[in-house]
């Protein structure tokens, strides 16, 4: 009895040992096919990043070349580029008189395609802007062509403004963005091509009749106060005085500065020189001058630049446009001087002791701009402020 009741023990023992060798098997079985699940998945959504990624690629392939049905790359610059009036030495030897300035806003360029009725915005690299669609669907235009105009909101700096439909935007917008998109955005129109002549690079069509032909293609668009659609602020210049005044002044009119075209001038894509110009308002700095530069050969005699300390350095600046030849005469006689008719080393930063002199005080600096390590392009001397530096 006792002897049977130990082979039922033991029967039970290997059965129960049995049962949980199987659940162990079972386990593995089911962490096997949970990992291989796991992996699947990783390759299914590695696989969808892939396609996300190749999708998206071949959406910023589709420029303005692509919608007018030609190569993307069908030129390297796809239109006519702005160029400092201070940088087309050419200007000042082929200009021809009086030119034409508008004020320029602080806003993003774009070329409006009106293709088949229908208007799509692109940047100046020729890449389609996005969430445009309710701006397009208003700008209503009889002629097909390239309408090139600038996209401003008054309370946004255009480096903002651009982020809402920059080409590359992954983001969608917000309730408030959306709002400024659709209902603040305003256009303001300056110039007109052709599809044919988009396509060559290049209209003879003058400056003049171009505008002429902007003009009434927008007269119905511009109308009543609450239009979004208008045509630039416009002066006639005779001379460059008259340029640098208007470009002061341009900020009463919310304006950053001007864009300066010849009447005579076509329409040249890739063309970055005296045919289409502009003048900015300038960048303002009060620095310390600490000394200055001599000119040699045909400047002997005459002071070039002044050095100022600038961040963590010093910084030599040309004189501006406001200085003659006999200021600089001058000026070199003031600074080379301690009152004794003494000549100092001025490039070694040593402050002259007449009272005139203006090393050691506080100068106006202008800029055309600034980049994001601090470097000023083209600055040059404003005032002198008579104010004495604390630092």
């Amino acid at each position: 009895m006792a002897k049977n009741k130990d082979k039922k023990v033991k029967k039970n023992k290997e059965l129960k040992a049995v049962k949980e060798t199987k659940v162990v098997e079972l386990s593995k079985k089911e962490l096997k096919a949970q990992a291989k699940a796991e992996a699947a998945t990783r390759i299914a959504n590695s696989e969808k990043k892939v396609a996300d990624k190749k999708a998206a690629s071949t959406k910023e392939k589709v420029n303005i070349f692509t919608a007018l049905g030609l190569d993307a790359k069908h030129r390297t610059v796809a239109f006519q580029l702005p160029r400092h009036f201070d940088e087309v030495t050419v200007a000042r030897n082929k200009a021809q008189f009086p030119y034409e300035a508008a004020v320029l806003l602080d806003s993003v360029f774009t070329a409006v395609l009106v293709h088949e009725g229908k208007a799509s915005f692109f940047s100046r690299t020729g890449n389609l802007f996005q969430n445009l669609e309710i701006l397009g669907e208003q700008f209503k235009v009889k002629k097909d062509g390239l309408y090139m105009a600038e996209l401003s909101v008054p309370e946004l700096t255009s480096a903002k403004l651009n982020l809402l439909f920059s080409p590359f935007r992954t983001n969608k917008l917000t309730a408030p963005q959306q709002v400024t998109v659709d209902d603040k955005v305003m256009l303001s129109v300056n110039d007109y091509i052709t599809v044919e002549e988009f396509t060559t690079g290049k209209s003879e069509s003058s400056y003049a009749n171009r505008k002429a032909f902007v003009a009434k293609a927008m007269k119905k668009l511009v109308k009543g106060k609450s239009s979004r659609f208008s045509l630039p602020i416009k002066a006639e210049c005779s001379n460059e005085e008259d340029f640098r005044e208007l470009v002061l002044n341009c900020k009463v009119d919310c304006g950053v500065g001007i864009a300066i075209r010849g009447e005579d001038n076509p329409y040249v894509c890739g063309h970055q020189n005296f045919h289409y110009m502009h003048m900015l308002a300038p960048i303002k700095f009060n620095l310390k001058c600490v000394g200055f530069q001599e000119g040699a050969g045909k400047a002997e005699g005459t002071v070039t630049g002044l050095v100022f300390n600038y961040k963590d350095g010093d910084i030599t600046v040309p004189l501006g446009h406001s200085y003659s030849e006999e200021d600089s005469i001058s000026m070199l006689k003031t600074l080379k001087s301690d009152g004794k008719g003494k000549k100092k080393k001025a490039k070694q930063g040593k402050k002259v002791k007449t009272a005139s002199s203006p090393l050691g005080y506080v100068w106006e600096v202008n800029a055309l701009e600034v980049n994001a390590k601090g470097v000023m392009k083209l600055p040059t001397v404003g005032q002198f402020t008579k104010e004495k530096a604390a630092y």
